[in-house]
């Protein structure tokens, strides 16, 4: 979805009930937390009375913090994809870039996600190996006492 014009609290809220609870209510039914950066129509009256009433955990972060909310490491990237890849001439041009940019993003990140799962994996079995070895060691070396 693009927006043309300037993103007010009212239509920030209209995006949230169409998308957000929807997808909370799908994937993340029993808890959750919301993480948004401090933009004034996130903040705003309308926004803090629409979590309440939905019960949207809103994990708070401090203003411009990228280390503490990772969206603002993800617009970094895309602003840099942007800007050194696309080069865009046009708004399609940008539009086609953004689209560009959140596949190889979202690809990465499952990747990179199903890596670590691997790898965390191996390391439980590896612990798990290590330890038998060491029983078997202990074992043998009792039996010879």
């Amino acid at each position: 979805m693009f927006v043309e014009g300037k993103m007010d609290a009212s239509f920030y809220i209209e995006i949230l009930n169409n998308y957000l609870l929807l997808f909370i209510q799908s994937n993340f039914p029993s808890t959750h937390r919301f993480m948004q950066d401090n933009d004034p129509k996130h903040t705003s009256r309308k926004a803090q009375d629409f979590f309440r009433s939905n019960r949207i955990t809103w994990w708070r972060t401090p203003p411009e913090s990228p280390d503490c909310n990772l969206i603002e490491n993800l617009w970094h990237e895309l602003k840099e994809y942007i800007r050194r890849e696309v080069k865009p001439k046009s708004k399609q041009e940008l539009i086609d870039g953004i689209e560009q940019f959140w596949t190889i993003a979202v690809t990465s990140i499952i990747y990179k996600r199903s890596f670590l799962k691997w790898l965390k994996f191996k390391e439980r079995q590896l612990d798990t190996d290590i330890l038998l070895n060491f029983l078997n060691f202990e074992s043998c070396n009792n039996s010879n006492v």
